[in-house]
């Protein structure tokens, strides 16, 4: 919990290209320990600016997991998926809101090097569902139909280049 130098913002939907950096000094706090493990990630609770976030660091031990390039990748995954989701709300009007959060990469000094995080808002208070993941899981009790219809959708508007899957919130 003490003052760290941010070596690099790189704020989703602001920056007009995503290898370009903004440094800045500010107050970010990690957790010591992860509160939640996905299959590819651990997510640390903390607080930017103020305001709480969550701070996501890939699993990986092997450098090239831990790149600038890794971490912007996921940001502009991140980007697409709320680009495409804002088109479906508006082309199908779904019965259930089905949004993103804005992400951005931290790259903060610590002891051993260079720390990069994916920073995104906490989700608003409410009980967290795993609606699906990428390896086929489906919670058949509490996802809506329409996300069943988005994730099809993503794959059939891109050609099939894509789907959006692994949906979770509140």
């Amino acid at each position: 919990d003490r003052d760290r130098r941010v070596l690099g913002v790189i704020p989703w939907g602001k920056a007009e290209r995503t290898d370009c950096t903004a440094e800045d000094r500010l107050r970010v706090q990690v957790a010591g320990s992860p509160f939640a493990e996905g299959a590819c990630r651990l997510a640390y609770h903390g607080m930017m600016r103020g305001k709480p976030v969550v701070l996501k660091s890939f699993k990986a031990a092997a450098r090239d997991d831990h790149s600038r390039e890794q971490y912007l990748r996921q940001t502009e995954v991140s980007a697409i998926a709320a680009f495409l989701a804002e088109t479906f709300q508006r082309e199908r009007r779904p019965p259930v809101a089905i949004r993103f959060l804005p992400c951005h990469v931290v790259e903060l000094e610590a002891e051993g090097g260079t720390r990069r995080y994916n920073v995104e808002a906490r989700l608003p208070e409410g009980e967290f569902v795993k609606f699906c993941n990428n390896m086929g899981y489906w919670d058949v009790d509490r996802a809506e139909r329409c996300l069943a219809d988005f994730c099809k959708w993503t794959h059939d508007v891109t050609r099939g280049y894509m789907m959006v899957a692994d949906l979770q919130g509140v």
